[in-house]
């Protein structure tokens, strides 16, 4: 019993520790290993130089720290920022390894990079590549 008492409660502090903050990155384009950051800038998810910091919480959402907006997927197929948790998203934690998670959105893994540095999901963007997108988890690290 005790056994069963101690899982259970190191399950639910792993689960906790799995809704702390880090940064999303691009980690495939094309079926290629890649390390590009994602950021957020006017409310739009780019491929950039530089990384914004995300939550992602046990609702399946991905938050952003500086603004408190969610990551969802516009009518147009972009990734954008909204008032609105979208959930959905979900983190493979076995498919990444050294505190990097596969970022799945409805079940489906392929985003793309589109020409304008934007980031879609099933959109008709131009120039577009497919794309792998993984979440770095600093409490990982620690």
């Amino acid at each position: 019993m005790i056994l069963v008492t101690l899982l259970a409660l190191r399950t639910l502090a792993m689960a906790a520790r799995r809704s702390e903050y880090g940064t999303l990155h691009i980690s495939a384009v094309e079926s290629k290993p890649a390390y590009i950051n994602l950021v957020i800038e006017k409310d739009t998810v780019f491929a950039s130089d530089v990384a914004s910091i995300f939550r992602y919480g046990g609702s399946s959402s991905l938050v952003s720290l500086s603004s408190k907006k969610h990551v969802t997927v516009n009518e147009k197929g972009k990734l954008v920022m909204s008032g609105k948790p979208e959930t959905g998203f979900v983190l493979h934690a076995s498919e990444v390894s050294g505190g990097r998670r596969i970022l799945s959105y409805n079940g489906e893994q392929v985003f793309q990079l589109c020409s304008d540095h934007s980031i879609g999901f099933k959109s008709n963007c131009g120039g577009a590549q497919d794309v792998r997108i993984s979440y770095y988890d600093f409490s990982s690290s620690s």
